[in-house]
């Protein structure tokens, strides 16, 4: 969801939903993929390929307004963040914010989401076949131990609310403006 872009791991995830496909077709799940497509024309062109060769795939390469993409989070069942690298991740804060169970990679941030009860929603990012153990895993869980994770993520996502965030960077600039100005009049002094 969002903007596709190398750094967000769909090819891994792709391979890892080849790999668990075959258990999975007769439960009705399907993968969906959907946002703005930000590939090279080459890796879009290639990705549509391999997307078209993939059983249980839908995508939608289309711009999800704000409103869309509420919608769009609001449906899933599960939102997988197969990320290879990064810092953080808003269209996982927004998931939190929804309520929207998260199964997302150690890379970058992602994993510290999850820190304090739900570290087994991780996987080691770039590994596929970690990946594919963990969609399995959330296809046998219980509507009870969903409900309970879901009341879990919504919980969690007061943690890192907009009310919460903004006053702690409030806070640590105000710590270290003073800092960055003896810095900056140190350097007009050179």
């Amino acid at each position: 969801m969002g903007l596709l872009k190398d750094y967000k791991g769909l090819e891994g995830l792709l391979k890892a939903w080849a790999l668990v496909w075959p258990q999975m077709k007769s439960s009705g799940i399907t993968l969906r993929i959907a946002g703005d497509c930000r590939l090279s024309p080459s890796q879009k062109a290639a990705l549509i390929h391999q997307l078209k060769a993939s059983s249980g795939v839908a995508w939608d390469f289309g711009y999800l307004s704000e409103d869309a993409f509420k919608a769009e989070l609001q449906s899933l069942d599960l939102l997988v963040l197969p990320y290879l690298h990064c810092a953080q991740s808003g269209v996982a804060l927004a998931a939190l914010g929804l309520g929207v169970p998260l199964l997302v990679s150690d890379a970058g941030a992602l994993a510290e989401l999850l820190e304090g009860g739900q570290e087994h929603w991780t996987f080691k990012a770039g590994n596929d076949r970690a990946l594919a153990r963990k969609l399995l895993d959330f296809t046998q869980i219980s509507d009870q131990r969903l409900m309970e994770y879901r009341a879990w993520i919504k919980d969690r996502a007061g943690r890192f609310g907009r009310e919460v965030v903004v006053p702690a960077h409030l806070r640590a600039y105000g710590t270290l403006k003073p800092q960055m100005e003896s810095v900056a009049l140190l350097e007009e002094a050179r």
